[in-house]
């Protein structure tokens, strides 16, 4: 049912794509290629670790001395500055994003809350249960069931990861914790993760854990607050307990840890809301979203017959109008093939939210969703140890959210499903034993590489053209008066923060 909703639209960003995954492949076939091979002991071991809502600079916010788990961890491994993540920048999408290496249109799950006009429902049901694989069952292939496919010992778990509680191609999480991300301690989930990955008859050798915090209190407070660095803090301690079982448990050598998060947060505030109902008429339109709490992107389905005066009337200096099938920019987001997607997406600037008359929030709250391309604030951090990682390297150049199923796949010494993402954007952080590769791979690259030179410099120099003129034509809304006035008064912060 997933097919023909999910295929990855092909454009000059995708060719990069193609000729990476290609490249990606013929490393997988290396004979060297498998990052932390099987000891005897069993299968490699993985633990992937979301913060949801963690910013990637939420650390510098806060001496080191404040946060010392976190740099003894980094002293054990990897950190890398930021990942840059998939529209819309919230937590369901990214989060498959991340476990599968697809981007949104060919996973499906397109928002935290979305209509599927084939199935006449609203996601998310109430509870999503084991057989409420319609939604989440419609092209990927999370890491857990590319685990479990693998047989031999290999057993996966999932703590609260998100649409971790429905069938996918058949498979559940091997072992599964149900309920509410807050139903038992951070502690508490930290010491089941580590009960299973070390459970002396039947170990799961891959365990995703899921925590809500610090995205809750950014929402509430502000990404800016005292509530926010109190809880980095709170992590910081949870990242010490993971250290502390690690060592308890006997796996230094064997355990590769992850932790990273699916996007950031930025303020927002009274003066910084589009209100709809001052553009359109709400009986023109419906959307399956609460409009009504604010939002970065909101989703339209103009009535029938009222398509061109809901465009026509959505007019607003700091609002970006995307037509599905006709928007360049839906494109280059990868948020344009699939039937979930409706036929108007609406964000704006980053600090802008969508509501209605309805809507009431106060001021310095967080929220998150933009374009993650013209909004830094949006990009989560990234961080990993174990053997198959460096040691003791910091600020790691970026790479995509889609490329964490490839890298995961070759630390658990798996064959990825196809997928958007390419180990070799993640090979810098790898351990020089697990990313050397043969020379005739090496000159079977090269060759491939001055094949395609010519077609790519012309794409490159396509893209950089217009890429330009977007941000140019995105940046220049901050020029006018009332945008310059309010900047002025220190209401919206319109910078890259430490970039």
């Amino acid at each position: 049912m997933g097919c023909f909703r999910c295929m990855p639209v092909m454009n000059a960003g995708c060719l990069h794509v193609v000729v990476m995954s290609l490249l990606s492949a013929m490393m997988l076939f290396s004979p060297q290629v498998s990052a932390a091979a099987s000891d005897g002991n069993g299968p490699p071991k993985l633990l992937l670790v979301s913060f949801d809502g963690f910013r990637w600079n939420y650390p510098s916010k806060l001496p080191a001395s404040k946060l010392p788990n976190f740099q003894a961890f980094i002293d054990k491994g990897v950190h890398v500055r930021w990942v840059e993540n998939v529209f819309p920048t919230i937590t369901q999408p990214n989060h498959m994003s991340m476990v599968s290496g697809l981007y949104v249109e060919s996973h499906g799950l397109v928002h935290n809350h979305f209509y599927d006009p084939l199935l006449n429902a609203t996601f998310p049901p109430k509870v999503l249960k084991e057989n409420d694989s319609k939604w989440v069952d419609v092209g990927a292939e999370p890491i857990w069931v590319t685990n479990s496919k693998a047989g031999g010992e290999r057993s996966s778990g999932s703590i609260y990861w998100p649409s971790s509680t429905a069938k996918i191609k058949g498979h559940l999480p091997d072992k599964l914790k149900l309920g509410h991300w807050d139903d038992i301690t951070p502690e508490e989930k930290v010491d089941l993760a580590f009960e299973w990955l070390a459970h002396e008859s039947d170990p799961a050798n891959f365990v995703a854990m899921y925590f809500g915090n610090p995205d809750h209190m950014s929402h509430v407070h502000g990404p800016d607050s005292q509530e926010v660095l109190d809880i980095i803090i709170s992590r910081d301690k949870i990242v010490g307990k993971i250290l502390s079982k690690i060592q308890e448990k006997g796996l230094e050598d064997k355990l590769n840890v992850i932790i990273t998060a699916d996007h950031g947060h930025a303020p927002v505030y009274n003066q910084t809301m589009i209100n709809l109902d001052l553009l359109v008429d709400p009986s023109s339109y419906k959307t399956y979203q609460k409009v009504q709490d604010g939002r970065a992107v909101v989703m339209l389905t103009p009535n029938e017959g009222f398509f061109d005066k809901v465009v026509d009337s959505l007019k607003h200096r700091n609002l970006h109008v995307a037509i599905k099938g006709k928007s360049k920019d839906l494109v280059d987001l990868h948020y344009s093939n699939n039937v979930r997607i409706p036929p108007i997406v609406l964000y704006g600037e980053q600090g802008w939210i969508i509501g209605t008359n309805k809507t009431t929030f106060l001021s310095g709250k967080g929220e998150h969703g933009w374009d993650p391309r013209y909004a830094p604030s949006m990009y989560p951090f990234f961080m990993a140890s174990g053997p198959a990682f460096k040691k003791g390297v910091r600020n790691e150049a970026p790479f995509h959210i889609v490329d964490m199923y490839s890298l995961m796949c070759h630390v658990l010494g798996l064959t990825p499903a196809p997928n958007n993402g390419s180990l070799s954007n993640t090979a810098h952080i790898l351990s020089a034993s697990v990313s050397t590769v043969t020379t005739y791979i090496e000159i079977v690259i090269g060759i491939l590489v001055v094949i395609v030179a010519v077609v790519i410099i012309l794409f490159i120099i396509r893209s950089l053209q217009k890429k330009k003129n977007i941000t140019a034509s995105y940046k220049r809304t901050f020029t006018e008066e009332s945008s310059r006035g309010m900047m002025a008064e220190g209401v919206v912060e319109f910078k890259d923060e430490d970039l």
